[in-house]
């Protein structure tokens, strides 16, 4: 379901003092991620997503609209992805449910890379490595006199196995996963980036990285939805790039702020108990979120009070 445009901007009124969901109790199986219900049929899984705030590895409140803007993101790059290769994206019959294929996890997901940078402090990062002298990076020989955050000339794979970074050769030697799956998967994971590169520069931004999940249905090889949006991906503004780079300075990150700023400033570390977030706090982080999501996307997104009432995506997942 790709979102609708529409004219004039959402008002503030919108996101003050409305309803939320945290959590939904629908029958069947379920499971929960930080931002989803998860509820699983042997035809397909359901994925509703919610306006959970999740710091700290505990669930701290919601943002209004969250899990709209989330779930249209996410259709919407699995809907340009189908061009290149099979989705387990089905259809979204909610501006808050994706239905997709259920699929056997593939061991193996990949990060693309475009530029040599830190990745907000990942470890181990690009960048540090470099300076250091090691100038292959998991596989991936890179030339001399690069600087930070400098564009490769032909962006690099790596592979991730349980949150850490490996290479093919020991993927292999362990069995992981089928040999010819795995190079199907990064030739899809550089067409991905490609075309993820391409839509990123016309909404004026830069795809500095991305990761990509897989798993596999029918035999088939699918990709995981969830692909190019601001949880996954690394942006950075073109227009600030270059003077940026030239001077050295750090890459802006397109990401979301308030809520951790917020947090910062109340001194809040996971120690006790998390502070209620204030409504003026969760009214910026909600037109924060909207506006980084429209540019990303290059459309509005539609938002109505009803995408909020538990009892309409019940009806919506039942039909």
């Amino acid at each position: 379901m790709t979102t609708k445009k529409q004219n004039k901007e959402v008002s503030t009124d919108l996101f003050t003092n409305t309803e939320t969901i945290e959590k939904t109790q629908f029958s069947g199986q379920r499971e929960q991620t930080d931002q989803w219900d998860i509820y699983t049929t042997p035809e397909a899984k359901t994925w509703i997503a919610t306006d959970r705030v999740v710091a700290h590895q505990r669930i701290i409140g919601t943002i209004p609209y969250k899990g709209v803007i989330l779930a249209q993101a996410a259709a919407f790059f699995a809907e340009l992805a189908a061009d290149i290769c099979p989705v387990d994206f089905i259809t979204a019959p909610h501006q808050r449910v994706l239905l997709r294929r259920n699929a056997v996890e593939f061991a193996v997901s990949f990060r693309v890379h475009g530029f040599i940078t830190n990745e907000n402090g990942r470890k181990p990062n690009m960048w540090d490595q470099y300076k250091n002298g090691v100038k292959n990076y998991f596989g991936n020989n890179l030339p001399a006199g690069l600087k930070e955050n400098q564009k490769l000339e032909t962006p690099i794979i790596v592979p991730i196995v349980n949150k850490n970074i490996t290479t093919r050769e020991t993927i292999f030697a362990e069995g992981l996963v089928d040999e010819i799956l795995f190079e199907e998967a990064e030739e899809i994971c550089l067409k991905l980036f490609s075309q993820g590169t391409t839509h990123a520069a016309k909404q004026g931004l830069i795809l500095a990285s991305a990761k990509y999940e897989f798993g596999i249905a029918n035999n088939e090889l699918v990709l995981m939805t969830g692909l190019h949006t601001l949880d996954s991906a690394t942006y950075w503004k073109t227009e600030a790039y270059e003077t940026a780079f030239a001077t050295d300075l750090p890459q802006k990150t397109v990401q979301e702020t308030v809520v951790a700023e917020w947090l910062a400033s109340v001194g809040f570390t996971g120690n006790g108990p998390a502070p209620p977030i204030p409504e003026e706090i969760k009214v910026k982080a909600a037109e924060e979120l909207l506006e980084l999501t429209e540019q990303l996307l290059g459309e509005k997104i539609e938002l109505k009070e009803e995408m909020n009432d538990v009892e309409e995506i019940k009806k919506a997942i039942m039909n």
